[in-house]
């Protein structure tokens, strides 16, 4: 699927399971996730379809750490000097000493499934510590290029996963608290993200309610495609049929 222009100096990436977007304006370029660590030679080759010179990235913004969206942040902090950002409960997730998201303790008898998925993506998808990571909190405020974007905290399918709002054009990146695919069927609709791979299945439903409230126009999800007729009302719409 093609790189395409998805909102005013936005564009998405599409990789082999998640969904990188680039916003960029001049010469400066910032990344929301960065996808599974296989994925670096399409990325880099997708920003040199933009004309975009992969040291121009000044920043990676995280919405969470699994696997699929920050496989590629480290090599951006340590080849291009960017700046990696994460919410704080998310950071140890991309740092030394290395935290995993497999359940501890009773957690691991409690939800067997979930610990193997987590530990074998851990064991065949790595993602490469960062030196640093920069933290934000609920309602900071990331200076990117065109304007600037409030950081929502969506935890749920991680710990410290959030969500980005940008006002202007009332655009709403959400990671994966709102996906725009349903897992596994792949068809496009909106969707929680897999229970199997969530830390709290009420909080995760609390937040997708919680973006509803924001009315978006637009919806950028970490998978499926871009949400852009009706938003709003399908979002508030789907939200309902939440429990």
């Amino acid at each position: 699927m093609a790189v395409r222009e998805v909102a005013k100096g936005v564009y998405r990436i599409p990789l082999a399971w998640s969904n990188v977007y680039v916003l960029t304006e001049g010469r400066e370029a910032v990344l929301i996730d960065a996808g599974l660590k296989k994925d670096l030679p399409k990325l880099l080759s997708e920003l040199r379809s933009l004309h975009i010179d992969p040291k121009q990235v000044s920043k990676v913004l995280l919405t969470h750490a699994h696997t699929d969206h920050a496989g590629c942040a480290a090599w951006f902090a340590a080849n291009t000097g960017a700046e990696i950002w994460a919410h704080c409960t998310e950071a140890p997730y991309l740092q030394t000493p290395r935290r995993t998201y497999v359940p501890e303790g009773l957690g691991k008898l409690r939800h067997p499934f979930s610990s193997f998925l987590f530990a074998m993506g851990e064991i065949l998808y790595p993602v490469p510590r960062c030196a640093s990571v920069r933290t934000f909190e609920e309602g900071e405020e990331i200076e990117v290029p065109g304007e600037n974007l409030r950081v929502i905290a969506t935890p749920g399918h991680a710990p410290g996963h959030v969500s980005f709002w940008r006002e202007r054009d009332r655009l709403l990146f959400s990671g994966d608290a709102v996906l725009t695919l349903i897992p596994i069927w792949l068809r496009n609709e909106l969707s929680l993200p897999m229970r199997v791979f969530s830390s709290d299945w009420t909080k995760a439903k609390r937040s997708a309610k919680k973006l509803a409230a924001f009315a978006p126009d637009v919806l950028l999800s970490g998978h499926g495609l871009p949400l852009t007729n009706h938003t709003a009302q399908q979002l508030n719409d789907w939200t309902r049929t939440l429990p």
